[in-house]
């Protein structure tokens, strides 16, 4: 049975013209394991060549905005918020009320719940919504909220070791940038079409030796940054509000000698610039940084998070491998 998830929308707040036509706005999530739909115990690999098949795949979305007509920013009402379950069919369907656009350009969205109603209690949700009691339970507890993504299967030799994967934490609430997106219109119904190939929420995941991953560092951590980046064919375009994309670099990207830099083509802005190891650990912070690039040198091999932030706008994570 498809999933079609209504949710009521108080208003919604956009820039818009006369020229502009009204329709009806569904986003549309497509199901993918690669190039193929995705289906519960169907065999696939990593691009750690590890085999694994998935038994369990949901996670929440919320705060949609759509880019439209120009690089236009049109952000839905809070309320438009999804408790998307891959394995309910070939995708999910989020309402998302009366749209002015002509044509969409691309999607920005956020996987997990955001605070405070991430740490709310959910027995005081009403029956039927994304939040109220799921079977199994998307609540980890009232500390640590919902579980943004429940991502469980089996791997190993003989599918026989199983692996989990719960992200949590208000922490790892993080925006995509901005994902391109095809459109279709059917009697003034507006499908705005993603793709989520869920074989890259593994990507650097060993999980062909059991895992048991639930927090919000680890494997947790490089799990929902890879939904982040990668999971919807993130391909960053510029807009305003997502401009810091397009401002700084980070590189080489993967290192051999453990030196990288990030470099910035607005050396009057300064921003500041903090260092995550593969557990989620700062090891470094850096504030009010400016000029045309700026070094650093990690401190051994393996998988970083370089986060860079300007005051105003949404922070960018990259992630870097030290080989």
């Amino acid at each position: 049975m498809y999933q079609f998830l209504k949710v009521s929308i108080c208003s919604l707040f956009f820039l818009s013209n006369l020229a502009q036509a009204q329709v009806t706005g569904f986003l549309k999530i497509n199901h993918m394991l690669g190039n193929d739909p995705f289906a519960l115990d169907y065999t696939v690999q990593n691009n750690l060549s590890n085999d694994l098949q998935v038994t369990r795949l949901q996670y929440y979305v919320s705060k949609i905005s759509i880019v439209h007509d120009g690089n236009q920013v049109t952000e839905m009402h809070d309320t438009v918020l999804a408790l998307v379950n891959a394995a309910d069919g070939p995708y999910t369907l989020i309402d998302l009320g009366t749209l002015n656009a002509t044509n969409v350009e691309g999607v920005f969205l956020h996987v997990g719940v955001y605070a405070p109603l991430n740490n709310e209690d959910p027995a005081l949700q009403d029956v039927g919504s994304p939040l109220a009691p799921q079977s199994p339970s998307m609540h980890w507890g009232w500390a640590s909220g919902y579980r943004f993504v429940a991502f469980e299967g089996k791997g190993g030799t003989g599918f026989t070791q199983t692996f989990q994967i719960h992200v949590i934490g208000n922490e790892n609430y993080f925006k995509t940038g901005v994902v391109p997106a095809s459109t279709n219109l059917s009697n003034d119904s507006l499908y705005i079409n993603l793709n989520a190939n869920y074989i890259e929420a593994v990507r650097d995941i060993n999980v062909s030796n059991g895992l048991m991953a639930h927090g919000s560092a680890g494997d947790a951590k490089v799990c929902i940054l890879n939904f982040n980046n990668t999971v919807f064919g993130q391909t960053f375009v510029s807009v305003a509000e997502n401009e810091i994309e397009n401002t700084f670099q980070v590189y080489p990207n993967p290192t051999s000698n453990r030196a990288i830099t990030v470099s910035s083509l607005n050396s009057d802005a300064p921003f500041d610039l903090k260092i995550y190891n593969a557990l989620g650990k700062l090891i470094a912070s850096y504030s009010n940084l400016s000029g045309p690039q700026f070094e650093i040198s990690l401190p051994e091999k393996g998988i970083y998070f370089v986060q860079v932030s300007v005051q105003g706008q949404q922070p960018v994570t990259k992630k870097i491998s030290s080989l």
